[in-house]
């Protein structure tokens, strides 16, 4: 463990982004690395290294569908941005998950895209001025919404998983 554990941790560092997140992989790796040493030897003891860096990207692979199943932007995001509580905490963790969601919406290609979650979501405007203004039926613009929010969906679990 003293031998690998500062390599691997900059190696999670740098493809995790996120100090904590790559704290926890790093334990879990050797964990699971020193349980399964327990049952079983390797039969090539100089294959250790790749042994544990494998591990650590199965569990970081893990974690990263695991955020994927756990991000609902209509749950998590738009319940803290439409929050109106005024603790300096709650201030500070609306306007810090308005700056991500903007910037993940930035990252868009469609405009359209861009466009609707800005409005729907940022501004908050009425669904019925919205889908009048873009010329969509009730039933075309709920499918547009949800394609637009599943990529920024995406872009938000990428950004999350990195960083």
């Amino acid at each position: 463990m003293r031998r690998f554990s500062a390599p691997l941790l900059r190696l999670l560092r740098n493809r995790v982004r996120n100090p904590w997140m790559a704290d926890d992989i790093h334990q879990e790796t050797f964990r699971v690395v020193l349980m399964r040493l327990r049952r079983a030897i390797l039969d090539r003891p100089e294959d250790v290294a790749g042994f544990i860096v494998a591990t650590a990207n199965n569990i970081l692979r893990a974690e990263r569908r695991k955020s994927m199943r756990d991000v609902s932007l209509d749950e998590s995001f738009t319940s803290v941005l439409r929050c109106r509580s005024s603790t300096p905490a709650d201030v500070l963790l609306r306007e810090e998950t308005r700056n991500l969601v903007l910037a993940a919406i930035a990252r868009l290609s469609t405009k359209r895209d861009r466009d609707i979650l800005h409005r729907y979501y940022i501004l908050e405007e009425p669904k019925e001025q919205i889908r009048a203004d873009l010329g969509l039926s009730d039933l075309h613009f709920n499918r547009v919404l949800f394609r637009a929010r599943e990529r920024l969906r995406s872009i938000l679990i990428s950004r999350r998983a990195v960083g």
